[in-house]
């Protein structure tokens, strides 16, 4: 990879970018589409951190990897390609807009330059009427320019409100609206994509489903308002238990999943074993009266994705996983086979 980068140095930078992509593309014998050209752009403009990360690991991992391999992440970056698309399209007319009036200030000022070298030019001009001429169109100029620059403060703050809706939207889509983390929409989008980028990895990817022990009979005893808070209890300690790469989310109720690509089924259960274990510790109490709730706990089933299994089927063994988990008295973690 090095020797690739190294042309870039002291060259023209998009000039050599793009033809270290397409060099790259072609020693290891990929399909030369515009949305692998795309990919291996970004790699080595190096704008992208997440899609670098996503390429080494190939690079690392696999000494001669296949279209697939990459197709993989040619797929993932397209879909983000698209969901950015969305917000350039809002945002254009906001962009012309900026740019009209930028060009009007320009002009305008041009316009005042020259009648200021009309004045200079008219060898030693100062009568009244032309002292009067060269005032006005001054205060003609700044005029215009101060109602174009309100323009382009409104344009920006135009800009801004776009930026945060879009946002907000994007969040609103795939957080559950009660504990602020993933939900199961977010799930089912990510989860294809995170085997396909496990697919050939020396690590695979596990899945892991928690369920609350007892929750009905604690929500029939405190009430849903403090039932509520158990839940985000549950899915803020989850968030800070798992990291970044892994998919936390609730599934729906008192039960909550989370995707850990690149994770050995070992390194799974020692993860969901220390979140039992922070979960049991906590005391809950009832903020209005001070009373004690006791402590929760959670039964927890862990399996690794096996190749050519199809979800249901991995799904099915993680059921059964966190089945045996209950059965077995609960506050445990329990691995399928």
């Amino acid at each position: 990879m090095t020797q690739f980068k190294e042309k870039i140095n002291g060259l023209n930078l998009t000039e050599n970018i793009a033809i270290a992509a397409l060099s790259q593309i072609a020693a290891l014998k990929l399909e030369p589409s515009p949305e692998m050209y795309s990919v291996w752009y970004s790699y080595y403009k190096t704008d992208n951190q997440d899609l670098i990360t996503a390429v080494d690991r190939i690079l690392k991992e696999t000494p001669r990897p296949s279209q697939d391999s990459f197709e993989k992440i040619v797929q993932k970056w397209n879909r983000n390609e698209r969901e950015e698309r969305k917000f350039r399209d809002n945002v254009s007319d906001v962009v012309s807009d900026t740019l009209q009036n930028a060009q009007n200030i320009s002009e305008n000022t041009g316009a005042f330059n020259n009648t200021v070298s009309k004045f200079i030019n008219s060898k030693g001009d100062t009568s009244p009427e032309a002292i009067q001429n060269l005032y006005l169109s001054s205060q003609k100029t700044l005029e215009l320019n101060q109602q174009l620059l309100e323009k382009l403060a409104d344009t920006q703050e135009r800009m801004h409100t776009i930026s945060r809706e879009y946002e907000t939207m994007k969040k609103e889509l795939v957080t559950d609206s009660l504990t602020g983390i993933y939900n199961r929409r977010h799930f089912d989008q990510e989860l294809p994509l995170i085997l396909q980028e496990t697919d050939d990895a020396k690590s695979g990817c596990c899945l892991l489903i928690a369920d609350i022990d007892h929750f009905k009979k604690f929500n029939d005893t405190w009430g849903h308002h403090i039932g509520d808070t158990v839940l985000k209890f549950v899915a803020q300690t989850m968030a800070k238990c798992f990291e970044k790469k892994d998919v936390v989310c609730r599934f729906g109720g008192e039960e909550f999943a989370v995707l850990m690509p690149f994770t050995a089924k070992s390194d799974a259960k020692k993860y969901a074993a220390k979140l039992c274990n922070v979960i049991s510790k906590k005391e809950m109490f009832n903020k209005v009266t001070g009373d004690s709730l006791g402590h929760i706990t959670l039964s927890v089933g862990v399996s690794e994705k096996i190749k050519r299994e199809s979800v249901q089927e991995w799904f099915i063994r993680t059921d059964e996983a966190l089945y045996a988990a209950k059965k077995g008295g609960r506050n445990q973690v329990q691995t399928a086979a």
